[in-house]
C-alpha cells in the first residue's frame, strides 16, 4: 500500500517539476495583454530565484501574484521599454531583408540592426532577474545591465540559449510549452542565483552598501531584495 511521504526525493522532485510548469502557465495567461510582460516576467523570476535557492515560501500561486503586486511600479515601464526596442529591431531586421542597400551603407545597416537585437536580447535575461532580486534605480539598471553582461559573457551566452528554448517551447507547443519552459527557466535561474551571490556577499559584509565591481564602481548597485 503506498503511504505518502513528504521527505521522499522523487515526490519532492515531482512537486517541484509541477510548480515549474503551472509558474509557467501563470507566466503566459497574465503576459497575454504584453504590456504586463514587464511585471509577469520579473514576478516570474522573483519565484523561480527562490525556487532555485530553495527559500521559496508555501504556495506558488500565492507568490507569483504577491511579486507582480510588489514589482509592477518599476517593471512596467522597463517591460515596455524593452518591448519598443525589441519591436524597433524586428522593423530594422525586416527593412535589411527587404530593402537593404548594397556596399558600405547596407554594411552599416545591418551592423546597427544585429548589435540593437543582440542588446535587446542580453537585456531581457538580465533585467528581470535584476528588478526582482535588487532594489534599483534606472541610472542603476543600464550600468548593471552593462556589468552583468560584459563580465560573464559565457553565462549569457548560457542564458540566452535557455530562454530561446523556453520560447521556442511555448511558441511551437503551446500551453504544453510549460511542460519544457518550467524546468529551462528555472536552470536560468540557478545560474542568476550564482552570478548575484557574488556581489551579494560583499554588499552583506558591507552593511548593504556596495557595488558591482566594474567601471565606475562608486555607482552603488542597489539594496538585495
Amino acid at each position: 500500500m503506498f503511504t505518502y511521504n513528504p521527505d521522499n526525493k522523487v515526490l519532492q522532485a515531482l512537486s517541484k517539476y509541477f510548480d515549474l510548469v503551472w509558474l509557467t502557465i501563470l507566466w503566459l495567461l497574465t503576459s497575454l495583454p504584453l504590456v504586463t510582460l514587464g511585471p509577469s516576467t520579473t514576478a516570474l523570476m522573483s519565484v523561480l530565484l527562490r525556487l532555485a535557492s530553495d527559500t521559496a515560501g508555501s504556495g506558488i500561486t500565492r507568490s507569483f501574484f504577491a511579486a507582480w503586486q510588489r514589482e509592477w511600479r518599476q517593471s512596467l515601464p522597463a517591460g515596455l521599454v524593452l518591448l519598443a526596442l525589441g519591436a524597433l529591431a524586428v522593423m530594422d531586421a525586416k527593412i535589411c531583408l527587404l530593402s537593404a542597400p548594397g556596399g558600405a551603407s547596407g554594411i552599416l545597416l545591418w551592423s546597427a540592426t544585429l548589435l540593437l537585437s543582440l542588446s535587446v536580447a542580453c537585456a531581457w535575461v538580465h533585467l528581470f532577474p535584476l528588478l526582482a532580486r535588487f532594489q534599483v534605480s534606472a541610472r542603476q539598471i543600464l550600468r548593471n545591465l552593462v556589468v552583468l553582461t560584459l563580465r560573464h559573457p559565457l553565462r549569457t551566452l548560457a542564458l540566452l540559449g535557455l530562454w530561446t528554448a523556453a520560447l521556442l517551447a511555448v511558441y511551437f507547443l503551446g500551453f504544453m510549452g510549460p511542460l519544457i519552459s518550467g524546468p529551462l527557466l528555472y536552470a536560468a535561474a540557478g545560474l542568476h542565483n550564482r552570478t548575484f551571490s557574488s556581489y551579494i556577499t560583499p554588499i552583506l559584509r558591507a552593511s548593504q552598501s556596495a557595488v558591482f565591481p566594474g567601471p565606475c564602481s562608486s555607482d552603488p548597485v542597489g539594496q538585495p531584495k
